[in-house]
């Protein structure tokens, strides 16, 4: 069995984090786009799903427009797959 365990993102994030912590994952969604015309690859996000709940990981930075742009190393988002926002993750500074 694999369960998600948690971390500290800071006190209200963690209560997003809670419906899934401990309970069975049954399923990973990775969603592969192109990212340049070398041939190139980005994950802009991964779904976990569990119980009939789940959380998306948007993997990228914020743009300059706001908008979500390619990186190797940056996650800037977590939203239940329901959110009517998703995918288009904005900056909230």
């Amino acid at each position: 069995m694999v369960t998600l365990g948690s971390w500290h993102t800071g006190a209200l994030r963690v209560m997003r984090w809670s419906a899934l912590v401990g309970r069975r994952i049954e399923t990973v969604t990775l969603d592969y786009r192109p990212w340049s015309d070398a041939g190139d690859w980005w994950c802009p996000a991964i779904t976990i799903t569990s119980e009939n709940t789940g959380v998306v990981l948007g993997l990228g930075e914020v743009g300059s427009d706001g908008d979500l742009a390619p990186s190797a190393d940056n996650v800037v988002a977590l939203r239940y797959p329901s959110d009517a926002s998703f995918p288009i993750l904005r900056s909230h500074a």
